[in-house]
Parts: C-alpha cells; structure tokens; sequence
C-alpha cells in the first residue's frame, strides 16, 4: 500500500489548475459481503459473510491529458477475518488527427484477507488463513461519444493484460478418522497467473448534476473472472455531491461485493 499515500497527496495538494481539471475526493461507508469457497482433496469450505466497509475515493481528470483513480477500503469483521482493499487506475488520452480519442492506461488492484476463525468452522481447530491477492494490468482502449436532449453519453471498450500474484496459507487442526484424531494441516495457496482481459466502460451525464457510470472487466483465467461496478453521483452544488457505489470482484476462490454511499467533495 506504499503507492496509496503518495498517490493521494498529489490528488488534495497538487496546486495545477485550471477549466480543464476536475478533483474530487469521496469517503464512504457501507457493507461487504465476503464468500469463500474451496473443496481440494485436503479441505473443504465454504463461508458467506457480511460485515461493514469503509473507504476513501479520489480522481483527478484532465480532460485534455489523463485521468487517475484511487480507492481504499477495509472491513475490520466480517467471516471472521479483516478485509483490506486497493484499486488504482491511470489513463494517458491520446487524440487522433482525424479526432478520435484513445486510452492507454495501467491498473494495480490489492486485496488482503486475514482470517481467524479459530474452532468456529465444523472438523477445524485453530483455522486462520492468510491471502493476499495483488494483480496489476495494461490495457488501450477507446472513447465513443454521444448525445441525446440534456444527457451526454461516454462508451468506452478495451482490451489488455493482467499479471496476478497470490501469497498466503492455511493453517488448522483437521479431523483425522479413524481414528479420531487432530492433525496439524498446513496448505500453500499461493499461485501465479497472467491472462487476458476485456472491458466495457459506460457513462452518462444528465445536465452536468447527475452522472451514471457501469464497468464490466473480465479475465480470461481457467475461467472467466468478473469485475462489475456501477457508481451514481448526484450533485448539489458545483462543490458537494452525494454518492454510491456498487461492485462485485472475483479473485479465485473468493468472491466480494459491496455497497456503499458517501459524500463527494470537488474542486
């Protein structure tokens, strides 16, 4: 998480200005619903959890040049483990003469599980795992605009690839018959992955107050993993809005979901 405070203090303290920039920054709060699922010839599990969430978001868009994203998260309980999240994006514009705008942009996306379950799983004593999940992406994509009455309409597909890395183990005293006995059971869950990827980026803005925006990304693993957003925003004045966001992550064995509202502050 080194990238984070850095990256944030260019977003609040950065003294570049002018029409074409837009800032903002966004805490939120809400819930996480957390799903773990493995079966191997070693164990089986099978958690579902919600818990709460809270976060921070900022963006800085220039419209002519880039835009960068950041947004971290964590859930202090919830099956029973901590839950800490990182997403990071950044997108250079590049224009065409004949005026076409492309994206080419880099993503760095982190999650850690810390689980202690101690004897509360059936046949397991002392259960804790530790995952954590850190994949990062290229990608080059490009804008469609247009327009209809007061809404302005943004679609965006792309393509890229993805690096994944996942460290992390799992300890616990497993059941052993017969006889009955408890064993001592470690098992490595760790793994390296790279694939390709696709997305599609939607947006819409009515009367420069209420903005829409739905993203699908899909990795191409053994099978297709989904990352599914939607963000609304709502603007009351030309500083001060009200939000919420939605996404569904998958990564392997794990699946997290969560809903969150907040309030957003631009400049």
């Amino acid at each position: 998480m080194k990238i984070f405070i850095p990256l944030f203090s260019l977003f609040i303290f950065s003294s570049t200005a002018g029409a074409e920039n837009i800032r903002l920054v966004a805490p939120y709060y809400g819930s996480l619903t957390n799903t773990y699922r493995s079966s191997s010839a070693r164990y089986s599990l099978s958690l579902r959890d919600t818990g709460i969430l809270r976060g921070v978001y900022a963006q800085w868009i220039n419209t002519e040049k880039f835009q960068g994203n950041i947004f971290y998260y964590e859930s202090p309980e919830v099956n029973y483990s901590k839950i800490r999240g990182f997403h990071g994006i950044l997108d250079w514009y590049i224009k065409t003469p004949e005026g076409a705008k492309y994206v080419l942009g880099a993503g760095l996306d982190n999650i850690n599980i810390a689980m202690d379950a101690k004897d509360n799983i059936s046949a397991m004593k002392a259960f804790r795992l530790t995952n954590d999940v850190l994949y990062g992406y290229a990608r080059l994509g490009r804008y469609f605009y247009a327009s209809s009455a007061n809404t302005n309409f943004t679609l965006m597909p792309y393509c890229g690839y993805s690096v994944e890395k996942v460290t992390g183990w799992i300890n616990m005293w497993v059941a052993k018959n017969p006889p009955p006995t408890l064993r001592p059971t470690k098992v490595s869950i760790s793994d390296d992955a790279d694939y390709a990827l696709g997305g599609l980026n939607f947006s819409a803005v009515y009367r420069h107050f209420l903005e829409l925006q739905l993203k699908y990304m899909g990795r191409l693993a053994v099978k297709i993993e989904h990352d599914l957003s939607g963000m609304s925003n709502i603007y009351l004045t030309r500083n001060l809005g009200i939000s919420y966001r939605y996404k569904l992550m998958q990564f392997g064995n794990c699946k997290n979901e969560y809903h969150m509202a907040g309030a957003i502050l631009s400049f």
